[in-house]
């Protein structure tokens, strides 16, 4: 009973499933604690309820949208968006198709905090162009990326997420790189599962 959690639980229980976090895994304890209550599963949309998006936003890389529903404490990612090469028009399509199609009505839409700068070239932000479609949007502050994991961890035992979106496996790929020269893990890798996290701690979600 004095041993880790992780052996502890294959050796009492068979939990040999509990080895099987990706090395360096940023959020490893609360995604077991999520399988365990089996929060990653169908989320149904509720009709009733409104509907927020959170934005990471790639200029030359993966956009990622997360569709988040709040029903009591639930945090409830109910649906994602990830593409690459899009620009917002494109993106504003699909949101209009998503009202259409599956009747999600939006409360706002949560963009990353440099959002507000003005592209080289043309002059205008991206949260200016997507004022010209959609009034209900919102830059967020800057969030460090210790910050954002933080906030995320006091999120995780509110958090389910539908299990058809590709986010859960994004967020279970999300680690931490090794530095060889310290011999310990530094900041989490840049690649493609770090957009998703990055959606995922944007915001501070309990002031939602």
């Amino acid at each position: 009973m004095l041993l880790p959690e992780d052996e502890k639980q294959a050796l009492l229980n068979g939990r040999w499933d509990a080895y099987d976090s990706v090395d360096g895994q940023v959020y490893e304890h609360e995604l077991k604690a999520m399988d365990k209550e089996k929060r990653v599963c169908n989320v149904a949309f509720d009709k009733a309820a409104d509907v927020y998006t959170f934005w990471d936003i790639g200029i030359s890389d993966m956009t990622v949208i997360l569709f988040v529903q709040y029903i009591g404490k639930e945090v409830r990612i109910i649906d994602m968006i990830e593409d690459n090469g899009k620009g917002i028009p494109d993106y504003i399509a699909r949101l209009r198709a998503y009202e259409t199609d599956k009747g999600y009505r939006y409360n706002k839409h949560l963009l990353p905090h440099d959002s507000v700068a003005r592209e080289k070239f043309s002059g205008v932000s991206i949260i200016e162009q997507f004022s010209a479609y959609y009034s209900n949007c919102e830059a967020l502050p800057k969030l460090g990326i210790a910050d954002g994991i933080f906030k995320t961890k006091q999120m995780f035992p509110n958090l389910w997420i539908d299990s058809k979106t590709p986010l859960i496996n994004h967020i279970r790929s999300y680690r931490r790189g090794w530095i060889e020269s310290k011999q310990e893990w530094g900041e989490p890798s840049h690649d493609i599962h770090s957009h998703a996290a990055d959606a995922l701690s944007y915001r501070d979600w309990e002031t939602i």
